[in-house]
């Protein structure tokens, strides 16, 4: 699979949707300083167990699996490197992070390439193309050094059979269902994730099939097809 770099445009709208849901989840979450990492090492430690590490059991890869747990490690990381380029003073909003601060964010993000380079120049005793062993490193740069290896992360995806298109893909994905889940009651406890017999995210991909990602009204055509079905699907069906 041919390597790419996000886009910068990616990488906004990556950026501006994970400040959406961060402010859904808590208004303040800036000033809050949630410990985005130690989610990234949980997120991290589950993608292994996806990926098949025990020598003392037969294990199956998930690889579909494993690539949604990436694309969950993604949403921290993004969470973490927000949060680490916010003052507390000079954002207005208390639940955002500027414009041309996110714009600058993804400029400098940019250099994942040059950070994979460098990471694949020092990785001393990983093997090559082994996905836990990577895993393994992000984790433990995580925890031990308090950041966020970008260039590990890249050489992960590829690892993974995911391309950063993909990822742009299968983030905005789940981004959208976890607004949905926020806006329905998930943090309180009352949001219903089986509609019907059928899990939420399994609807997700049926729902997104024929739509373009790309396009401006994505967010809002897929959450209007959320908020119908689950009408349809689950609330109507307690009735």
């Amino acid at each position: 699979m041919e390597y790419n770099e996000p886009t910068r445009e990616q990488l906004i709208t990556m950026f501006n949707l994970q400040q959406q849901i961060n402010a859904v989840v808590d208004s303040k979450w800036l000033d809050s300083r949630y410990p985005y990492l130690r989610a990234v090492v949980v997120e991290g430690v589950e993608a292994m167990e996806h990926h098949g590490w025990k020598w003392w059991k037969k294990q199956t890869k998930d690889l579909k699996q494993l690539q949604m747990e990436l694309v969950d490690i993604w949403h921290f990381a993004m969470s973490w490197m927000l949060l680490d380029c916010y003052d507390g003073v000079t954002e207005k909003n208390p639940s955002r992070i500027s414009d041309n601060t996110v714009a600058e964010l993804s400029a400098d993000t940019l250099g994942i390439i040059r950070e994979w380079d460098k990471f694949k120049g020092t990785i001393g005793d990983i093997k090559e193309n082994n996905a836990v062993d990577i895993l393994q490193y992000v984790v433990g740069h995580a925890a031990l050094h308090n950041t966020f290896s970008i260039g590990a992360f890249a050489e992960l995806l590829q690892c993974c059979e995911l391309s950063w298109n993909d990822l742009f893909k299968m983030y905005v994905l789940k981004n959208t269902l976890n607004i949905f889940r926020q806006q329905h009651g998930d943090k309180q406890g009352s949001y219903v994730k089986v509609w019907n017999g059928k899990e939420d995210n399994v609807w997700l991909v049926e729902l997104s099939n024929d739509m373009d990602v790309t396009e401006s009204t994505f967010f809002d055509s897929l959450y209007q097809k959320l908020e119908t079905t689950y009408q349809r699907e689950h609330v109507n069906q307690l009735t």
